[in-house]
């Protein structure tokens, strides 16, 4: 019973000073403009490939397998949106506009965190994905590690083969 009451109290305590904590809503000031993703709608003959993996503080290097890689078009908006995220604090939300996953292209990595996008138009691009993996703690669950990891990308001519590593 003790036990409960204490959890009961601690649950009480975390969300009151959550809520106490003061989330901002962040969104661009340059508009989303669909005249600045026309390269991406073209269809080419470029590709990106490329590997997504990040290094942990021990050296070790853990592939995105598995990870959704991201490929979308770079213009105004997505760079101020790329930087806001440099700037937010941890309970600041992002107001996005939709219209710009419209126009993702989205894959999946291998094993090894290759990821390959075909049929391109030459231009810029983000690419983006999420590589995390999970360590033991000492209460017998596990912590998520990692993070994100992005890159701007430019294609310059079509038929062009553009090769990158996706890490910090």
């Amino acid at each position: 019973m003790l036990k409960k009451l204490i959890f009961v109290l601690i649950a009480c305590f975390a969300i009151t000073l959550i809520s106490c904590v003061e989330q901002k809503i962040l969104k661009p000031s340059v508009p989303f403009d669909l005249v600045e993703t026309q390269h991406a709608l073209r269809d080419g003959d470029s590709t990106i490939t490329g590997q997504a993996f990040l290094k942990t503080v021990g050296g070790d290097v853990k592939y995105g397998a598995g990870s959704t890689v991201i490929l979308i078009p770079y213009t105004r908006y997505v760079e101020e949106t790329v930087n806001l995220r440099k700037t937010a604090g941890p309970f600041d939300r992002i107001e996005g506009n939709p219209e710009v996953m419209k126009h993702t292209k989205k894959t999946v990595a291998d094993g090894s965190g290759k990821f390959k996008f075909v049929d391109l138009a030459p231009g810029k691009y983000l690419l983006e994905s999420e590589i995390t993996w999970g360590v033991p703690n000492q209460y017998g669950g596990i912590n998520k590690q990692g993070g994100s990891v992005n890159k701007v990308v430019a294609i310059e001519n079509d038929g062009d083969t553009v090769e990158i590593m996706l890490t910090l």
